[in-house]
C-alpha cells in the first residue's frame, strides 16, 4: 500500500507559495453581487418609500387645500353679495338728499337723525326708558337725551313718570308725534311702491318674508354673540426695568498710592551725585 504524501515543513527563510487567484475569485463575485444587490434594494426602497410618502402627503395636502376653499367658496360669495345689497339699501334710504325729499313731501320738519328714535317710539307698546332707547338703537345714551330735548320742544314727544321709579321718566310719542311718523313712513311706502312697480304680488310677499327673516336672525345672532369685531384688549404696561444701584464714591475710588520711604541719610557719608539726562546732539 502506497502510504500519503506529506507536506514537508517549510524551510525556516522560505517564501510560501502564492494562494491561486481562482480560489478568491468566486468570493469576490459573490460579495459583489450580494452588496451590489442589498445596496441597490435598500435604495430602491427608501426611494420608493420617500416618493410614495412625499407623494401622498402632497396629495393629501393639496385635496384637503382644494376641498375646504370649494367647500367655503360659494357661502362666502352669497354672503358677500347680501352684504353688499344691503350696504347700498343702508345708502339709498338714509342718505341726506334722501332724507330732505322725504321731509319735504311730508311736512315734517325733524332731523334726519331722529327719524329713527319716532319709528321706534311708534312701533313700541308704551313709553320706553332713554336707556333702553340708547339700547335699541346702539347709540349713546348722550345722543338720545338731546334727541328727546328736540322732539320736545318741537312737541313730538312727551316725558311721563316712570311707574317703576319716581326719580325717573319715560318718554312717548305725543299725538303730534304720532301723526308725523305716519306721515313720513306714508311718504317712504308710496316711494317704495313706485320703485318696486314691476313685481308681482308674491315676489312681494317673498321679499317681505325673507327680509323679515333675515332680520329676526340678525337681531337674535346680535343678542346672543354680540359684535364680533370688539377691539382686542389694551396690552398690559410694560414694567418698569430696574435701576441698576449705582456703585457709591468710596466703593468707586481706588486707594492712593502708600509713600516711599526714603532712607535717611548715614551721619559723615557724602551723597551719591544725581545722574544727569544724556543730552541730544
Amino acid at each position: 500500500m502506497t502510504s500519503p504524501q506529506r507536506n514537508a515543513p517549510p524551510t525556516p527563510g522560505a517564501t510560501p507559495p502564492p494562494v491561486p487567484e481562482a480560489a478568491t475569485a468566486p468570493r469576490t463575485a459573490s460579495g459583489t453581487a450580494s452588496e451590489t444587490a442589498s445596496g441597490t434594494a435598500s435604495e430602491t426602497a427608501s426611494g420608493t418609500a420617500s416618493e410614495t410618502a412625499s407623494g401622498t402627503a402632497s396629495e393629501t395636502a393639496s385635496g384637503t387645500a382644494s376641498e375646504t376653499a370649494s367647500g367655503t367658496t360659494p357661502e362666502s360669495d352669497e354672503i358677500m353679495e347680501i352684504e353688499r345689497a344691503l350696504t347700498r339699501v343702508a345708502h339709498l334710504l338714509t342718505r341726506v338728499r334722501r332724507h330732505d325729499s322725504v321731509v319735504a313731501a311730508s311736512g315734517v320738519a325733524v332731523d334726519r337723525a331722529a327719524v329713527p328714535l319716532l319709528r321706534l317710539l311708534a312701533d313700541n307698546d308704551g313709553p320706553m326708558r332713554p336707556s333702553e332707547i340708547a339700547a335699541r338703537l346702539v347709540v349713546e345714551a348722550p345722543h338720545v337725551t338731546r334727541q328727546v330735548q328736540r322732539l320736545e320742544r318741537a312737541g313730538y314727544v312727551d316725558r311721563v313718570p316712570d311707574p317703576d321709579d319716581r326719580r325717573a321718566q319715560r318718554v312717548r310719542l305725543s299725538d303730534a308725534g304720532r301723526d308725523a311718523v305716519d306721515c313720513i313712513r306714508a311718504v317712504g311706502r308710496a316711494w317704495m311702491n313706485d320703485a318696486l312697480t314691476g313685481w308681482s304680488p308674491g315676489e312681494l310677499r317673498d321679499l317681505a318674508r325673507l327680509v323679515h327673516r333675515m332680520v329676526d336672525d340678525f337681531a337674535a345672532h346680535s343678542d346672543a354673540t354680540g359684535s364680533r369685531c370688539a377691539a382686542p384688549a389694551p396690552a398690559p404696561a410694560a414694567e418698569p426695568l430696574a435701576r441698576t444701584a449705582e456703585p457709591s464714591a468710596a466703593a468707586t475710588t481706588e486707594p492712593a498710592p502708600e509713600p516711599v520711604a526714603t532712607p535717611a541719610p548715614v551721619a559723615g557719608s557724602t551723597p551719591e551725585p544725581v545722574a544727569e539726562p544724556a543730552q541730544t546732539r
